[in-house]
């Protein structure tokens, strides 16, 4: 399904400045470069709320402006994609792909610049208004098909949601033997699902670690081991979302 292009309107990020404790608000036309000089040159953003009783995950990387600018038309078009939409802790959707967008980078600065683009575009298809020949024409083929592979296949006929799920498995490590980073997504996505997950309510807190546990973490483990050219991020974000599951298990 294609959307209408709106431009867009301004950005409100919540920043936090490497050398200062207290965080600074500006409000940025992503489009609009007389703007630029306002932005701190190295800052954090502040994206999503963490386990706030034991965060498996350390404090993202500072995003220089360097990376900030070329990510800016990905966000610009995941925030479009997302419009209206929000988490249950009342933050904006577009917190969801910047906050995976940070895990990514926290796991690895050294990934195709492709495979960012794609973090922030993840939910684009699935969740958002827009389609895989809508973002092929603005960001390529490649980033196109990963988040493709990366959107639940729509139920046909009288399929269960473990066979959608089951389903969903195979696209993602069918595609990730062509772009080997689609599961490192996958896992920078899981992994925030988790560290957010006390805003679920109990019932869907328990199925997000039940499905987690018995379906993704074995795979997860199962294509970290194949795994070459990216071999230490696998290892760091499995690693995370291992734990994070064992956590949560402990509490119950």
């Amino acid at each position: 399904m294609a959307c209408t292009s709106r431009k867009p309107k301004l950005l409100s990020f919540l920043f936090s400045t490497v050398s200062m404790h207290a965080p600074l608000m500006f409000h940025t036309d992503l489009l609009d470069s007389s703007l630029h000089h306002l932005r701190p040159g190295n800052f954090t953003l502040l994206t999503c709320h963490l386990d706030p009783v034991e965060p498996s995950l350390r404090p993202a990387a500072p995003l220089t402006m360097g990376q900030y600018l070329s990510f800016r038309e990905a966000i610009a078009f995941a925030r479009r994609a997302h419009h209206g939409q929000r988490r249950l802790d009342g933050r904006a959707f577009l917190s969801h792909p910047l906050a995976v967008l940070q895990i990514l980078l926290t796991a690895s600065p050294h990934l195709p610049h492709d495979a960012y683009v794609a973090s922030l575009l993840h939910d684009t298809i699935e969740d958002g208004c827009t389609c895989h020949k809508e973002i092929s024409g603005v960001f390529g083929e490649e980033v196109a098909d990963v988040v493709l592979a990366l959107s639940r296949p729509k139920r046909t006929g009288k399929s269960t949601d473990a066979e959608r799920e089951a389903r969903y498995i195979r696209q993602m490590t069918e595609a990730n033997a062509r772009y080997p980073y689609v599961l490192l997504i996958k896992l920078a996505d899981r992994l925030h699902n988790l560290e957010t997950a006390h805003f679920l309510p109990k019932e869907k807190q328990a199925t997000l670690r039940e499905e987690t546990a018995e379906l993704y973490l074995p795979m997860f483990l199962r294509e970290t081991v194949k795994q070459e050219q990216f071999a230490d991020a696998y290892e760091f974000l499995t690693g995370l979302v291992e734990r994070s599951v064992h956590k949560e298990r402990i509490r119950l």
